[in-house]
């Protein structure tokens, strides 16, 4: 290197135990930066580059292995065969979890193959004067047991080989999601000590780190954006008659092309009630900004017109939507609230809320 920025010191150890058995050992010693360059954390880069080439080591071994004729076992991904290809959706697991049935969890994990990473969502709703406004919170059976300081069963579930314990879930309504939680901020909320450490312990971060993944909010279904495999939305995902071109397909492996089409979409799907004039200049605006020719010179000319293709696919849904009629729903029947007024097409309640009368 002509201008080197660091040094790293690594020793090799070279050991033969036996005719057929050599240990290796190989030791970083050192790291020494010596000249400006800008990391943001090295012992992670350094962690991940050196599990890179362990990787590496394994594949150049089994495929000299494979050309002496010996024949690679296949990695084993789940506890017991059955669990390998079944990862069912089994909500009666968060029940088991909650009441810290180690034995009934361990069965629906390694004999009947639940999924460990099943998203169950709950809905609760707050009563605000004659207003009721309802909200859902995504669990798992790692909250469930975080939740209620279930220590056996996370025990457990940390032993499945597919669990994946920085899972984040969301709270949130019709609008927008309001909050972010892992199994470790429910065992601070809920103030469970023993297990929070358990959590740390074995590398549970909160959902406040960058290091984990926050799902997006998907405002046309009023949800936040889950993978279709073994998520409890499911096939509702499928996008069906009358809703948004699915742009999840084409930004696929691109974060920056996923997050310019999800600004987009976000915009299209909240603007898609006004009327037709405003729809207009809105899509025109759009248009305008990502055309490819204005990019050309920015480096960002792919991303762009894949933005610019995927607005001509969506054109006809946005444009040729009508703006919905507004209904108000009844009020709930409340003895100490009156009634309106006969022949009356308007009423006015206490609150200060006019309705329609139907």
């Amino acid at each position: 290197m002509n201008d080197p920025f660091f040094r790293l010191v690594t020793d090799w150890t070279v050991v033969e135990q036996k005719p057929e058995e050599t240990l290796i050992r190989r030791t970083m010693k050192d790291f020494k930066q010596i000249s400006h360059f800008e990391v943001k954390d090295v012992a992670i880069t350094l962690t991940e580059n050196a599990d890179e080439e362990n990787r590496k080591l394994q594949q150049v071994f089994s495929r000299m292995r494979k050309q002496e004729g010996h024949i690679p076992r296949k990695p084993q991904t789940a506890i017991s065969t059955r669990a390998n290809y079944a990862m069912r959706q089994m909500p009666e697991i968060l029940d088991q979890a909650a009441k810290n049935n180690v034995l009934e969890v361990r069965e629906m994990l390694e004999v009947r193959g639940a999924d460990p990473n099943y998203i169950h969502v709950r809905k609760d709703s707050w009563s605000v004067s004659d207003s009721r406004l309802e909200f859902y919170e995504e669990i798992t059976p790692l909250v469930v047991a975080a939740e209620h300081g279930a220590v056996d069963v996370i025990k457990v579930l940390f032993n499945h080989p597919q669990i994946d314990v920085n899972l984040v879930c969301c709270a949130f309504n019709d609008l927008e999601i309001y909050n972010y939680y892992t199994a470790y901020d429910m065992t601070i909320s809920k103030k469970h000590p023993h297990a929070a450490a358990l959590l740390r312990a074995r590398g549970v971060l909160p959902a406040s780190s960058e290091h984990v993944y926050k799902p997006p909010f998907d405002r046309v279904h009023g949800r936040p954006i889950r993978e279709t495999v073994n998520s409890v939305y499911g096939d509702e995902d499928d996008w069906g008659e009358g809703e948004m071109p699915s742009w999840e397909v084409v930004s696929q492996g691109n974060p920056e092309l996923a997050k310019a089409l999800h600004d987009v979409a976000d915009t299209l799907s909240i603007t898609r009630g006004q009327t037709l004039e405003n729809r207009t200049k809105v899509f025109k605006n759009l248009v305008t900004e990502w055309h490819p020719d204005r990019h050309a010179s920015s480096g960002k000319g792919d991303i762009a017109t894949k933005v610019f293709q995927w607005l001509q696919v969506v054109k006809q849904w946005y444009m040729d939507s009508q703006a919905p009629e507004l209904v108000q729903q009844p009020l709930p029947d409340d003895p100490d609230v009156p009634t309106a007024p006969a022949n009356v097409q308007q009423y006015m309640h206490p609150s200060g809320t006019l309705f329609s009368v139907w």
